[in-house]
């Protein structure tokens, strides 16, 4: 049985966990890509799995380049959601 569904709220909060420093013996980043790519392949299948997946891929990159300006970081944060949404 899958998780209920998240709010767009519940999953912004797991995107901004996605770019925290956790403790050496924590990983709440895999944790927080799971459950994203579940919520997604759960409302639409594997293809939006994948999609989500490269999305939250391309978020991780272009956060730890440190240039990048934050309107681009917003943008890449909701299309990850959107993506998981829609």
């Amino acid at each position: 049985m899958s998780a209920p569904p998240l709010t767009r709220e519940q999953i912004m909060g797991y995107i901004s966990v996605l770019t925290n420093r956790p403790h050496i013996d924590q990983n709440p980043e895999e944790e927080a890509r799971h459950v994203l790519l579940e919520q997604a392949r759960a409302r639409g299948g594997d293809d939006r799995g994948h999609n989500v997946q490269a999305r939250i891929d391309e978020f991780q990159a272009e956060f730890k380049r440190s240039a990048v300006p934050k309107s681009h970081l917003k943008r890449l944060r909701n299309g990850i959601a959107d993506a998981i949404l829609t």
